[in-house]
């Protein structure tokens, strides 16, 4: 059987890490001097709270190949098993080279460590995949083939509720973060195949961003994906955008997941992702 590991950066919920059985690695996150391992000190809802109460950006940093190493020997206890490791993109973090380095030290022909090339719920995504395929007996070299071209298929836009983080993250100026607060803009990045972040549209207010939502979902559905979407604790607007996509689209949204730490960092709370 083939098991899969994955880090915190996945967002994979947990209902469909207990239904798959696929285990994870937590990224470490820093305020300040003070450390926490996202989700298991911290869930996602405390790590938006402790911005809003502290006023401090955190930092994540990557998930450490003594991370890594302990549970993928874990995972290599029963001899009849192997074990498909699954990172954020390499273009993001080093945390996939942590995890090929715990490989190298386990020395087993019985591990892969496949860099997803994706982030948040894109690698949740391939995860459920992967473990789909093993539960129907498929080999790791099987599985391995299908992912690392189902991985190039997908892209995501993320709408940004705020642009104060774009702002200390240094990608915009403050002036321009304080008339994007005041117009209402709400700004859309694309993730696209090559793993990079690039500016794609803006919107002024939700109504537009749902039409934009529906337009890019319109032109760039790739049959047989997943619908997924993705909000820092923004149900509220995630919610009204998925009956947007059901109702206009008649499209069903196949998984909602939160974006915890590794991508909330960046992106900022009340961000929405879609994935199509």
């Amino acid at each position: 059987m083939v098991r899969i590991l994955v880090d915190t950066s996945s967002d994979l919920p947990k209902e469909y890490r207990e239904k798959y059985n696929i285990e994870w690695v937590y990224f470490p996150i820093a305020f300040d001097t003070e450390s926490y391992l996202d989700r298991k000190d911290m869930n996602v809802e405390e790590f938006y709270n402790k911005i809003k109460e502290t006023g401090i950006i955190p930092k994540t940093s990557q998930v450490t190949c003594e991370q890594f190493e302990p549970a993928i020997r874990k995972l290599l206890e029963n001899e009849d098993d192997q074990v498909l490791v699954i990172t954020l993109s390499s273009t993001l973090s080093g945390t996939y080279n942590e995890a090929v380095r715990a490989k190298e030290n386990i020395d087993s022909d019985r591990v892969y460590v496949l860099d997803s090339n994706l982030a948040t719920i894109m690698i949740g995504d391939l995860a459920i995949t992967a473990a789909e395929m093993a539960e129907n007996g498929a080999s790791l070299e099987e599985i391995v083939k299908v992912l690392e071209v189902k991985k190039f298929n997908r892209e995501a836009i993320f709408v940004l509720d705020t642009l104060e983080f774009l702002r200390k993250g240094g990608r915009i100026s403050f002036a321009q973060s304080v008339v994007g607060g005041l117009l209402n803009i709400k700004v859309v990045l694309k993730y696209t195949n090559e793993g990079k972040i690039i500016s794609f549209d803006k919107a002024k207010g939700k109504k537009q961003a749902v039409k934009i939502i529906l337009e890019y979902i319109r032109k760039n559905r790739v049959e047989g994906n997943r619908l997924l979407l993705a909000h820092a604790v923004n149900e509220e607007f995630v919610t009204e955008v998925k009956n947007a996509i059901e109702s206009e689209l008649g499209l069903q949204v196949d998984m909602i997941a939160e974006i915890g730490a590794v991508i909330g960092t960046h992106v900022g709370p009340g961000t929405i992702a879609i994935s199509c």
